[in-house]
């Protein structure tokens, strides 16, 4: 039967949300303690409410290449809970298979016990028994010990891989910080060189300015240049005539002058 169609599984699994909620892990034995009935059925239907928490967590990350520290921790615990209950199951399997052995063997010896003087030629037969049932128990011995050894070693090895995924997920953590530090400083050099350059542009667009501005003033200073040399060789040209005037004006005065003194000399006899 299906842990879900379980007739305690929803129970259980409310219990264990209840736990989780308050900051307490879902034991079998607080499980038990809060619900009481079989421990059996309780462990059965925990271990299934733990597998499908798990899917739940790791679903929603399948795709991701870098899955979120705390999830890896979430599953690292729940790994590490779910391994502690195999290992419970098997020493509690182990322990009864043990202990129905050596009630076996206990029951054994008081059959021999009592029979010993009804059934003397069965003595024999119930002692090789025994001695197969002590090499079984024996055996099954080391077995458990070989199991818990080996259940001890691939815990070690999954708690090896468990923080080796860790720490590759903080090691890409710290490339993709690294990563994101440098585009970002790219980013804020290629923006001083684009306001270096614009201001680079400003610079140079105010220095066409004033270029035009000295061109234009220079033109107005040799309109002005010209015309104040036209107007020097205006007043050069002026003053040659008033010259010229005055010459003329000289000798036409120095000739009637001397008509005159001769006029006079004439008319004085």
């Amino acid at each position: 039967m299906s842990a879900k169609n379980h007739p305690k599984y929803d129970e259980v699994r409310r219990i264990a949300e209840e736990l989780g909620r308050a900051g307490k892990k879902a034991t079998n034995r607080a499980v038990l303690k809060l619900m009481g009935g079989d421990a059996n059925a309780i462990a059965f239907c925990l271990r299934a409410f733990r597998a499908e928490e798990l899917s739940a967590r790791l679903g929603g990350i399948e795709n991701s290449e870098h899955p979120p520290e705390e999830t890896l921790r979430a599953a690292s615990s729940l790994v590490s809970a779910l391994w502690k209950g195999a290992l419970e199951k098997a020493a509690l399997a182990q322990s009864a298979k043990t202990s129905a052995l050596m009630a076996s063997i206990d029951q054994l010896q008081a059959e021999i016990a009592e029979s010993t003087v009804e059934h003397a030629g069965e003595v024999e037969g119930l002692r090789f028994k025994l001695q197969d049932l002590e090499e079984r128990v024996e055996r099954l011995t080391r077995s458990s010990e070989e199991t818990k050894s080996d259940l001890a070693s691939e815990r070690t090895r999954r708690q090896e891989a468990e923080l080796l995924a860790a720490k590759e997920a903080r090691l890409r953590a710290d490339d993709r910080e690294a990563h994101d530090k440098e585009v970002a400083k790219n980013d804020a050099l290629l923006f001083k060189q684009k306001m270096e350059l614009s201001d680079l542009q400003t610079r140079e667009q105010i220095q066409r300015f004033r270029i035009q501005e000295l061109e234009a003033a220079l033109k107005a200073s040799n309109r002005e240049q010209e015309m104040l040399n036209k107007t020097i060789k205006n007043q050069a040209d002026l003053i040659k005539v008033v010259e010229l005037k005055e010459s003329i004006a000289r000798r036409t005065s120095g000739h009637t002058s001397g008509r005159n003194k001769r006029d006079h000399g004439r008319k004085k006899p």
